[in-house]
């Protein structure tokens, strides 16, 4: 039979496993509120008996710290689509600023704006020898040539932003990465005698699902309890060691850089991403649109009032300015520098609404009533611009339902998304999230299991006393 000092041993044993049980419901109930917590256990396991000449009997239990009840696979669930909701939601943001520039639809959209440019030669052509006619469409031109660069200028201050957001989501990333690493250094000195850390490794996860929703990242677990962090096939995080992340403008636009190596990211990896995406390929794409239509604007209505002849005798006048380059050739013209013509900005009269009495001709002079050149411009509501496939306004059209589109599917991806992060988050808090309820059922266990260990204790002390009167 065994001993009575087994029997002391065993039943101290059983102490200290109620004693630990209950503080890890205790450390469990105290964190029911606590974000990230994972529900703890306490990992015991049955002494090995020693062999008697009665039979093998258990030495008790023996306590190994507490593991934490989380699944690795509902982890990577959750940072997966936690990463592609914040990426198309970042993505989603900054072309709503860039949808916002536009005004469409409205009365300060684009297209109203040169709807009321080409109202104004109809205008004109109604009453060709009219200052106040010409003095009105001036104003109009003025107005959608600001229209426009603000439209551009909007344009330059996105695209700071969007550097700007970019610049900060990266130094955080850099900042949990480096974080990552003095974790991992933590986790494998604490654990080097085998022990769990529970606590050090909730704040960990902690940090990696902070950096899933700015980068699409991959987690791998090592054997020694570190992790290793990569990023579309890069080592971001090694063990100990973080590698250094940064922004570039080089060739196509912006780049992400991992440790010297470029990485591209589309618009669902992350908040990065989806920067990424919106401004080194949906804000240019708006912007060169913008400045082709600008420039189809400059040419069309330049190209018909040359024409012609003005009120002041002057025939091939620019209406509106066509930038030189140093050697006097025309260059490209941008929507930020579209203005009006020196000749008209100074007079009114310098618009021509027909042509003179002999155009191209030296005896050239000015047709009182000639209207057909205002005609032509006002045309140009109806028939295709210069450099264009169709109208100025379908251009205009175009150039808004295309970014219209992108913002829904943004919109769209981060809606479903988000969704599916919120089931994965849920279905991961019923692995590793506290219930009262079960642990309160523990606790009376635990309380029980005490008392049952003490009793035990009790009746070998009973037996040994009566050991001892023998």
């Amino acid at each position: 039979m065994s001993s009575i000092s087994g029997i002391f041993s065993i039943a101290a044993s059983a102490l200290r496993a109620s004693q630990a049980g209950l503080a890890v419901t205790g450390q469990n109930v105290a964190n029911v509120g606590t974000e990230g917590y994972s529900r703890q256990h306490l990992r015991q396991e049955a002494i090995p008996g020693v062999r008697l000449p009665d039979g093998r009997l258990g030495g008790g239990v023996a306590l190994h710290g507490a593991d934490r009840s989380r699944d690795a696979f509902l982890d990577r669930a959750f940072r997966t689509e936690s990463s592609t909701a914040e990426g198309f939601r970042s993505h989603a943001d900054l072309l709503r600023r860039l949808e916002g520039l536009t005004g469409e639809p409205g009365p300060d959209g684009l297209s109203s704006s040169l709807d009321r440019f080409l109202s104004a030669w109809s205008e004109l052509a109604s009453a060709p020898e009219s200052p106040a006619t010409r003095a009105m469409l001036r104003s109009e031109a003025e107005t959608l040539a600001r229209r426009i660069n603000d439209v551009a200028g909007g344009v330059d201050r996105v695209v700071q932003e969007g550097f700007d957001r970019l610049t900060d989501d990266v130094r955080r990333a850099q900042a949990l990465a480096t974080e990552l690493a003095a974790m991992n250094r933590s986790i494998v000195a604490a654990e080097s005698d085998g022990m769990p850390t529970p606590d050090l490794r909730d704040s960990r996860d902690r940090l990696l699902d902070e950096l899933a929703a700015l980068l699409p990242v991959d987690v791998w677990p090592s054997a020694d309890g570190s992790v290793r962090v990569t990023l579309g096939g890069l080592g971001l995080v090694e063990g100990p060691r973080a590698e250094t992340l940064e922004v570039n403008l080089g060739g196509p636009g912006f780049q992400l850089r991992v440790g010297g190596s470029s990485i591209t990211l589309s618009a669902a990896e992350g908040r990065v991403g989806g920067i990424l995406e919106a401004i080194n390929r949906d804000v240019p794409s708006y912007r060169k649109e913008l400045d082709a239509f600008a420039q189809a604007l400059v040419t069309s209505v330049n190209d018909l009032h040359r024409q012609g002849t003005n009120p002041l005798g002057q025939e091939g006048v620019d209406f509106f300015h066509v930038p030189l380059d140093g050697g006097g050739n025309p260059v490209p013209v941008s929507a930020a520098a579209l203005r009006l013509s020196d000749a008209v900005l100074a007079s009114p009269l310098a618009i021509a609404a027909g042509e003179g009495s002999d155009p191209g001709q030296a005896g050239n002079a000015f047709r009182s009533g000639a209207n057909d050149v205002a005609l032509s411009l006002a045309g140009l509501r109806d028939s295709p611009a210069v450099g264009l496939t169709g109208t100025l306004s379908a251009h205009l059209q175009e150039a808004v339902s295309t970014l219209a589109h992108r913002v829904r599917g943004s919109q769209d991806g981060a809606a479903i998304h988000g969704v599916l992060a919120q089931q994965a988050e849920i279905r991961r808090s019923e692995v590793s999230g506290v219930s009262l309820d079960e642990e309160m059922a523990k606790l009376i266990q635990f309380q029980a299991s005490y008392a049952a260990a003490a009793r035990v204790l009790s009746a070998a002390d009973e037996m040994l006393q009566t050991l001892l009167r023998v």
